[in-house]
């Protein structure tokens, strides 16, 4: 990626944190990102075209995140692997909540392409999750339920101004439960993210 495209990206972000998508203009863009309208045009034939690029670059970043996590607990029982993963996904999107809300909320009303972006996100979430999770419950349709369902929450507890952490022991028990794992209450921390 060159350095002019991440710079935009990078600007769309802060703009995208700060006042949502649909307030932010090419030209708030260009002036955060300190380069020309036809730089920007140069990398990107339009607005929406770099909220898609900026979309799959953050899924690109919470997927690696969450992967990360699930491998470095590899080898732990699953309700730890569970917990390492939703505890990673929960502090990924809570350090950036007005990007997180905007690809729950904005992203779907860029029609036809935010809808297959959207749904490119929940799939490679999902697909992260049955190459995670042995056996036979984790199966396609099962982990996009979940991780369906776990992102609005999310999006949830962040539009209604609340710690999406608070929400992580019932997340927690509702994801083992729905893969037929043993649910044991007493090893999950209730303690706040740091």
């Amino acid at each position: 990626m060159t350095d002019n495209r991440m710079r935009i990206l990078e600007a769309l972000a802060a703009e995208v944190e700060e006042s949502g998508y649909s307030a932010t203009t090419v030209a708030d863009i260009v002036r955060r990102a300190r380069v020309s309208r036809r730089t920007f045009y140069e990398s990107f034939p339009d607005r929406d075209s770099c909220y898609l690029a900026l979309a799959d670059h953050i899924n690109t970043t919470m997927v690696d995140a969450v992967g990360a996590a699930f491998d470095a607990v590899a080898d732990a029982p699953l309700d730890d692997r569970v917990e390492r993963a939703l505890r990673t996904f929960v502090t990924v999107a809570a350090a950036a909540p007005g990007i997180t809300l905007s690809l729950h909320r904005e992203l779907p009303a860029l029609g036809a392409a935010g809808m297959r972006q959207r749904r490119e996100m929940l799939t490679r979430f999902a697909d992260l999750v049955t190459s995670h999770i042995d056996g036979e419950s984790a199966t396609p349709i099962a982990a996009m339920f979940l991780v369906s369902g776990f992102n609005e929450v999310i999006a949830s507890a962040i539009e209604d101004g609340t710690d999406p952490a608070a929400a992580l022991p019932a997340l927690r028990r509702l994801v083992l439960a729905s893969l037929d794992a043993d649910v044991d209450d007493s090893s999950s921390s209730a303690a706040p993210l740091e």
